[in-house]
């Protein structure tokens, strides 16, 4: 084994795939052998793989990849060679297919785990944590160059804790249901507990110009990867104010929002919006649960723009992602960021 460690997650996402046809440990551990770029395309094209994206930089290896359009990996190195791999399937029963896969846990040992719904395996220098959380679940599988059974015992203890920001978590200081975690990991996106007042049917804009400093995309490779909400909704905000329209635009109700009297919501972006999809079952199990509004079979208004006339929309009840006129009437929902500590 080289010198880097390698973290491999698997998210039950959005994938179509049956059981079987998914990527397996074997597959996992031959990606992280490998040391560029280029190889680790090589492998994943061979396999009907397509690029999302790719940025190589000295420090930093990054590449997004998807298979039939549902199934993503993530890849991620940071510049002290730690590597990060995000899998996306949809659900649990793959997750449960990989852990059916007695090679897959072949000399792998149990470890105590601190949480009930928290399982841990480990052999040698390679620890795998499988977290079950309803429709959900997500396998973890860290590599390192340790062999002493502290250090595995204590990493155990940590990785099993309850996270209170998984993605279904409510949060009633914060003011709705945890969504997800920012790209790198140092914020996490909550969703409000109802749609917007007036915002079942509200328009964007009802003017077809590009709206500077806020995304602007045709091509969905480019799309998947926008987060910033934030930032498109305060630009969309300072264009609606200045044309003066007649009627409160999505973005304006949502700087309106006080839910948790919290002043910041915003309307999401696509790719918040898309977190939002890929565990709506289990979102709106705890919006509902905690006296909230589940996100209703509609098409949702996000924050990206599509071209100077559209706006990228997702149709939640079929789960698809496509475009909608800015002077058209979706619903809204307001999305806002917590800084993690």
């Amino acid at each position: 084994m080289n010198r880097w460690s390698v973290v491999i997650l698997f998210l039950a996402g959005q994938c179509m795939a049956a059981v079987g046809q998914s990527l397996c440990i074997d597959d996992l551990a031959a990606l992280y052998q490998k040391n560029s770029p280029e190889a680790v395309a090589d492998y994943l094209q061979k396999r009907g793989w397509e690029p999302n994206a790719s940025t190589v930089r000295p420090e930093l290896m990054e590449l997004s990849w998807q298979r039939n359009n549902v199934e993503d990996i993530l890849i991620r190195q940071d510049s002290t060679g730690m590597r990060t791999i995000s899998y996306r399937l949809k659900q649990e029963a793959e997750v449960e297919g990989y852990r059916r896969n007695v090679k897959n846990f072949k000399k792998f040992d149990p470890m105590v785990s601190n949480s009930a719904n928290v399982e841990l395996y480990r052999k040698r220098n390679a620890l795998q944590q499988l977290t079950m959380n309803r429709t959900r679940g997500i396998l973890t599988v860290l590599y390192a160059e340790r062999d002493d059974v502290s250090y595995w015992t204590r990493l155990a203890e940590e990785m099993s804790k309850v996270n209170i920001y998984t993605v279904g978590a409510y949060l009633p200081g914060e003011g709705g249901v945890v969504i997800g975690k920012s790209p790198d990991g140092g914020e996490v996106y909550i969703v409000a507990m109802e749609d917007l007042k007036r915002g079942n049917g509200c328009s964007w804009s009802s003017h077809s110009d590009e709206v500077r400093g806020c995304f602007l995309s045709q091509k969905w490779n480019e799309a998947h990867t926008d987060y910033s909400g934030a930032r498109n909704s305060a630009a969309v905000c300072q264009f609606v104010d200045g044309k003066n329209e007649r009627q409160e635009r999505a973005v304006q109700l949502a700087r309106s929002y006080r839910g948790a009297g919290k002043d910041d919501w915003y309307i999401p972006s696509i790719a918040q919006l898309k977190m939002i999809a890929d565990s709506k079952v289990d979102i709106d199990a705890a919006l509902r649960a905690n006296g909230g509004v589940s996100i209703a079979k509609m098409w949702y208004w996000s924050s990206s723009q599509y071209s100077g006339k559209m706006v990228w929309a997702m149709n939640f009840k079929d789960l698809l992602i496509g475009q909608s006129a800015k002077d058209g009437h979706d619903r809204a929902r307001a999305v806002r960021t917590v800084k993690l500590k």
